[in-house]
C-alpha cells in the first residue's frame, strides 16, 4: 500500500526514499515487503532506496531474544479477523521457507505444539484453527496418556514453525544487504523531530518498545518472557 499509493501520486520519480527505524525482525520484514511490492509493481530496485535505522542491530535487538514460535496473539483489543489475517500471512510465508531450499539457513522447524489449560482458564478454541495443519482439541483421557499433570484439562495440539532468529535474522539481513539496502546505526530520539530534519518520502515506525520516547506513546509496555535452550535435537513438540 505504502508502494502504490506513492508511485501513483507522482509521475516522476528519480528516486523513492523509503526511512525504517527499527531493526528487529518487524523492520527487516517491513524492508523485505517493500522490495516484493516494488517488484510487483515492475518498480526498477534503483528506484526504491530504503535505509533501516537503528541503534542496534541483530544480538542487540529485543527479537534475537525472542522464542520464534507461530501462534497467534490477541493484544491490545485487536480485532480477531486482523490477527488471522497477518497470522496467516507469516504462516504461508515460513510454510514456503519450510518447504524451499533456505530453511535451514532461515532456521525455520515444523513442530507440533501442545498448549495445555487449567479448569479456570478459558476453553474456546482459537479462531486461526484453520490456518494450521492436524489441529486437534485434546481431552482430560488425551492429557492422561500423555503423561502430563492432572490440574490441565482440557487444551489443543497443532502443527506449527518455530523459527530460530539468530538464523533467521541473519537470514534477513544477508537479502537486504544484497538488495543494496542502507544500514545506519544511529537512535531516532523523536520522530516528529527525524522527519523534519531528514528527507524521506515514507518513515516506517519499527521502534518496538522504542515507541515509548520515539512517539511518546506511553500505552507501550514490555511483557517479559523467558525462553530456555536446551540441548535435545529428539524433540520435535512444543
Amino acid at each position: 500500500q505504502i508502494m502504490k499509493r506513492n508511485f501513483s501520486n507522482q509521475k516522476n520519480i528519480d528516486n523513492f526514499n523509503v526511512a525504517i527505524i527499527g531493526a528487529g525482525t518487524i523492520g527487516l520484514s517491513i524492508a523485505e515487503n517493500l522490495l516484493q511490492e516494488a517488484s510487483k509493481l515492475s518498480i526498477p530496485a534503483t528506484e526504491v532506496k530504503i535505509t533501516i535505522i537503528a541503534e542496534e542491530f541483530y544480538d542487540k535487538t529485543t527479537s534475537y531474544g525472542s522464542g520464534g514460535l507461530w501462534e497467534p496473539y490477541q493484544i491490545a483489543g485487536t480485532p480477531s479477523e486482523k490477527v488471522n489475517e497477518w497470522g496467516k500471512e507469516s504462516f504461508d510465508h515460513f510454510s514456503k521457507l519450510f518447504y524451499g531450499p533456505d530453511a535451514a539457513l532461515a532456521g525455520v522447524a515444523l513442530c507440533t505444539a501442545y498448549s495445555l489449560l487449567e479448569s479456570h482458564e478459558d476453553h474456546s478454541l482459537p479462531t486461526w484453527r484453520h490456518i494450521v495443519p492436524n489441529f486437534k482439541s485434546l481431552f482430560p483421557e488425551d492429557i492422561l496418556k500423555l503423561g502430563l499433570p492432572s490440574k490441565y484439562v482440557a487444551g489443543y495440539t497443532f502443527g506449527t514453525f518455530v523459527v530460530d532468529q539468530k538464523y533467521y535474522m541473519k537470514y534477513q539481513m544477508s537479502k537486504l544487504k544484497a538488495a543494496n539496502l542502507k544500514f545506519v546505526t544511529k537512535r531516532v530520539h523523536n520522530i516528529k523531530t527525524f522527519l523534519t530534519e531528514e528527507n524521506f518520502d515514507c518513515v516506517v515506525n519499527c521502534t518496538g518498545l522504542g515507541a515509548l520516547t520515539a512517539v511518546k506513546d506511553e500505552s507501550m509496555y514490555p511483557i517479559r518472557g523467558q525462553v530456555l535452550r536446551v540441548s535435545a535435537p529428539w524433540v520435535k513438540d512444543v
